[in-house]
């Protein structure tokens, strides 16, 4: 084999493994409504904090636990909350897990 071509199988071979690699970050967006449908899952959720609720923060009853709600794209609202020692590094733009709870 010619240097060219073997230069050739070895970035390729590369490619694949990028691409494999990769296939495991990819991640399905839910709503509260799916996510709910998929209890004991882990799901990620595209949401915002819906800021007429207040952010509830017990530090007698647990000192690591915040939560809050959240509001998707399409108005459904939920509780959720996250507890500090699991905690997402800061921009991971990952949505937190929600309780399930009908808030309106």
């Amino acid at each position: 084999m010619k240097k060219l071509q073997i230069v050739i199988l070895v970035a390729i071979a590369i490619s694949i493994a990028v691409l494999i690699s990769f296939m495991t970050d990819l991640t399905t967006y839910e709503t509260i409504a799916s996510a709910r449908q998929k209890s004991g899952k882990t799901v990620t959720i595209i949401a915002h904090l819906d800021n007429s609720q207040p952010i509830e923060y017990n530090p007698a009853k647990d000192p690591n636990f915040v939560s809050f709600h959240i509001s998707d794209t399409l108005g459904n609202k939920a509780k959720a909350g996250i507890p500090f020692r699991e905690a997402l590094r800061p921009g991971e733009g990952r949505a937190y897990h929600t309780e399930g709870e009908d808030v309106g």
